[in-house]
């Protein structure tokens, strides 16, 4: 199946749509920071970057996540939220703010 047509197929689906995509992709990305640092506290990863590259990472995502709701991609929609959301547990979690 290529993209075009799963495209085409889940614009049909009554669930797709650009509000499900902000839950699930907030959903998404906090699944995956929790995932990925389960059990990590004793290996004390610390994280090195900057908070700039936190800063960048929000403008970033945000952008793709009004850009495809301007243009009615979920698809976009969910990828700039669970990018959102996995720099905001970042933040949170390892740099304590």
């Amino acid at each position: 199946m290529n993209l075009e047509k799963l495209q085409k197929t889940m614009k049909g689906q009554w669930w797709w749509n650009e509000k499900s995509a902000v839950a699930m992709g907030a959903l998404g990305g906090v699944g995956f920071y929790a995932l990925s640092e389960h059990g990590q506290k004793e290996h004390n990863r610390s994280y090195t970057a900057s908070p700039m590259t936190d800063a960048l990472a929000f403008v970033g995502a945000t952008y793709v996540l009004l850009r495809g709701w301007q243009l009615q991609e979920p698809l976009l929609v969910a990828i700039g939220s669970t990018i959102n959301s996995i720099h905001a547990m970042q933040v949170v979690f390892n740099k304590g703010w």
